[in-house]
């Protein structure tokens, strides 16, 4: 099936609510599949990988499959306007969406965070095997270098410390936004 009509879409949902069969509910599962493919072609997700595509689709399908019953037809009737089970499928759709994309966006920044503490304790820990072999070779500065070690190690905690009160800051006001984006009245 590559095009629905909107009463074709209207009939599948009532027939499906009346019998509760598996063979009306996959008919239905088709129109859900067809809104959420058709929604992923729209410029606002064309250019994000088929993985989270696959993803974002999957989110769809289920928030669709989840809050079916959830469309009613008295908003239609009460205005006297004809019923449109697009536009509310297509918000799910578009919800399901947005949530995937917030989700990964998190797990984005806080791998990059992650790897910026990575790179920082390999660098460190080549920094400190340099000073050791060092100190080996010559042992009369032994006792030196082990104290600008020991200096060298609570400065660097100290900076990772602060970069880490930097980063957990950053995040925090990444939070605050999203949630004040997403709740006004909050």
């Amino acid at each position: 099936m590559q095009y629905l009509t909107n009463d074709e879409f209207i009939k599948r949902i009532y027939q499906y609510r009346e019998t509760r069969t598996r063979r009306d509910y996959n008919k239905l599962a088709e129109c859900f599949m067809l809104v959420a493919k058709n929604l992923l072609n729209k410029p606002n997700f064309i250019n994000y990988s088929n993985d989270r595509k696959a993803d974002m689709m999957s989110e769809a399908l289920f928030f669709m499959s989840k809050y079916h019953e959830n469309y009613t037809a008295d908003y239609a009737k009460k205005h006297n306007i004809k019923e449109n089970p697009f536009a509310f499928f297509t918000m799910v759709a578009w919800n399901g969406f947005v949530q995937i994309i917030k989700k990964y966006k998190y797990f984005d920044t806080t791998n990059i965070s992650l790897n910026f503490f990575d790179s920082l304790e390999t660098s460190t820990t080549n920094q400190l095997s340099e000073l050791n072999n060092y100190c080996i070779e010559n042992q009369d500065d032994c006792e030196k270098i082990k104290l600008q070690e020991e200096t060298y190690k609570l400065e660097l905690e100290l900076e990772v410390e602060e970069d880490v009160r930097h980063e957990v800051t950053k995040l925090e006001k990444y939070f605050e936004r999203d949630v004040n984006e997403t709740c006004p009245s909050h």
